[in-house]
């Protein structure tokens, strides 16, 4: 008989593991355990694990130093050997700009989990934090994560870096995500003369490994019971899920100073400047690498301005070298104002709509654009916007030309692997009204 209470035992403990995993077991635990909440590793619920690879050692680290060679080029010095951290760590980076003469341009930091957690439209980056998800934050003294961020260079690299040695990169473009911004931070080369000569801007990236967090990036489910709200008794409707991202082990973390912004600028004069400001509901966003633009909206400033806007281009030119002319290129179609109204707060981070895409050509282009509240139409309440464009890999660093010639402004114009700042005439007088 004492088979048989052990059989019974077996089979009562393999039914409560299926029932764990199932949606009525992830709910009675709700009733057993408090909130409910069923835990899974972050790469393995979010499918970016690391693929099996062969036994051997010697070919592990190969393989992985070769498919790492693929997103770049490891610093220059940059120890290839065995891993210094393990993979799941968050990575507190610094990055200086030197110029030609060595000489620092600009410095930043920037957190992100590696390696990279993908699957952006998974809604466990963007769906809300119920009762169940704020208590475990808090009682793990954690963080909720909206995204994983971008280390700037392959996360092999960072994982077998040690923490405060500083290594070169050299002239390279370069996109950074702190995991707390809203925004990513996109660094692109630029040609500048000096001494007659044409020189890259910045002629060198210097990064540092600042801290190194050994991190628990996990995924936490909680399952709902809904029932019908009409009905006269408690009918059940089914389950819903909630699913969320949290980082533990490296305390609550703060955005760092300076967070950054992408959306471009528009300067007095229509030139788009090389800071990232935000200005109005309309955006210019570049590509990394090609360096092509298009017209989003700003849906983080949007949010915050909490009422409709119109916005209507009018206008997108462009440029042609020899013999200089505008050429005015067709509008966006349809041709008519567009209403945007801001999206709410669970849907912000998930994309930017997208009000007009200019060529994607190596090109200057210029744009025009309106911009109202739709509670104020009157004439006095719109904002009209311009914006001269460079589509491509390169960018100007200086745009000091002096005073401007009559009829004329300065402006990027980019070339076949170079950018050069010049003279060109207005485009708004090219263009026509």
């Amino acid at each position: 008989m004492r088979w048989i209470a052990w059989a019974a035992a077996a089979l009562g403990l393999a039914a409560l593991s299926l029932a764990r995993v199932s949606p009525i077991g992830g709910w009675l635990q709700s009733f057993v355990f408090g909130t409910g909440v069923r835990w899974a590793d972050a790469y393995r619920a979010l499918d970016t694990v690391e693929p099996d690879l062969p036994g051997n050692p010697r070919e592990i680290e190969r393989l992985r130093v070769a498919w790492a060679r693929v997103d770049g080029e490891p610093p220059a010095g940059a120890p290839l050997g065995a891993r210094l951290h393990r993979p799941g760590m968050l990575a507190h980076l610094r990055y200086e700009t030197l110029d030609e003469r060595g000489e620092r341009m600009d410095e930043w930091q920037v957190r992100a989990v590696v390696p990279s957690l993908s699957h952006d439209a998974s809604p466990a980056w963007h769906g809300g934090c119920p009762d169940g998800c704020r208590h475990e934050v808090a009682r793990a003294g954690g963080m909720r994560l909206r995204r994983s961020g971008e280390p700037g260079i392959a996360s092999e690299w960072v994982l077998r870096m040690p923490v405060g040695q500083v290594f070169d990169l050299g002239a390279r473009p370069l996109v950074t995500h702190d995991f707390l911004d809203a925004e990513p931070r996109r660094l692109s080369l630029t040609s500048v003369r000096v001494g007659g000569r044409s020189v890259n801007r910045p002629a060198n990236i210097r990064v540092t490994l600042v801290e190194a967090c050994p991190a628990r990036v996990r995924v936490g489910t909680l399952t709902r019971l809904e029932v019908y709200p009409s009905a006269t008794i408690a009918i059940p409707r089914g389950f819903r899920y909630t699913r969320w991202v949290q980082l533990d082990r490296c305390g609550a973390l703060s955005p760092l100073p300076g967070a950054v912004s992408e959306p471009l600028p528009v300067t007095a004069t229509g030139v788009v400047a090389p800071e990232p400001i935000a200005r109005g509901t309309g955006a210019l966003r570049r590509e990394a690498g090609t360096g092509f633009s298009t017209f989003r909206v700003d849906e983080t400033w949007l949010a915050r301005h909490g009422t409709p806007v119109v916005l209507q281009v009018d206008a997108i030119c462009r440029f042609y070298d020899g013999p200089a002319s505008w050429e005015r290129l067709p509008p966006p179609s349809p041709p008519v104002p567009v209403r945007l109204e801001p999206l709410p707060g669970d849907e912000i981070g998930k994309g930017e709509r997208l009000v007009a895409e200019l060529p994607r050509d190596t090109a200057l282009f210029w744009l025009r654009w309106s911009e109202q509240n739709e509670d104020n139409r009157s004439a006095r309440g719109v904002a009209r916007r311009e914006a001269l464009v460079t589509s491509g890999p390169v960018l100007c660093q200086d745009l000091a030309l002096g005073p401007a010639p009559a009829g004329q402004v300065a402006a990027c114009v980019p070339l076949a692997g170079r950018a050069e700042a010049r003279f060109v005439p207005k485009p708004a007088d090219a263009c026509g009204p």
